[in-house]
């Protein structure tokens, strides 16, 4: 089974993730999923627990992690960090490049930022909470902070700009 390319948001980064088979679950065997990150293919079994806690195994390594879909966005979190995964066709093409936003209903648990201060790509921003799991919004390019619009315990929605982060030279012209 091949499906839509996907990109995973973790680390401050986007990595590529193909899922290249797909072997659904039987009565008495995990799922069995095939796949690519990042042009490295890796063997992993999933065995559903119940209320969107699965055990994962991936290389010989189980863990055991929360998933919770939102739209075609797909949140999974282990061990109090999470990564996002979302189809690459779903990536919204028209948002401004620096344009902070959540991919799902949260609450701010932390600005890590000023407006004026100078960040890098891949820095830490904002700190949200959401299905119980934090996640860190980090800046998608190099560049100074041009407009922090929410503060710790705000509630956010998908979509919802929460800082701006514009180029340097732009940053002269504000």
């Amino acid at each position: 089974m091949r499906d839509v390319p996907r990109v995973v948001l973790a680390d401050g980064g986007e990595h590529r993730l193909e899922v290249l088979d797909y072997r659904p679950a039987g009565a008495d065997r995990p799922a069995g999923i095939r796949a690519r990150i990042d042009g490295r293919q890796l063997l992993a079994e999933a065995r559903a627990l119940g209320e969107g806690r699965w055990l994962l195994s991936v290389e010989g390594r189980t863990v055991l992690v929360r998933v919770a879909a939102c739209g075609h966005d797909c949140w999974v979190g282990q061990g109090g960090s999470a990564v996002l995964i979302r189809p690459q066709a779903a990536r919204p093409a028209s948002a401004p490049p620096g344009e902070v936003t959540p991919s799902m209903p949260a609450v701010v648990v932390k600005v890590l930022v000023g407006e004026g201060q100078r960040v890098q790509r891949g820095q830490a921003l904002v700190v949200i909470t959401a299905m119980k799991m934090e996640t860190t919004l980090v800046s998608p390019r190099d560049g100074v902070v041009a407009a922090v619009k929410v503060a710790a315990g705000d509630k956010v929605v998908a979509g919802q700009v929460l800082c701006e982060v514009v180029a340097e030279e732009e940053a002269d012209e504000l």
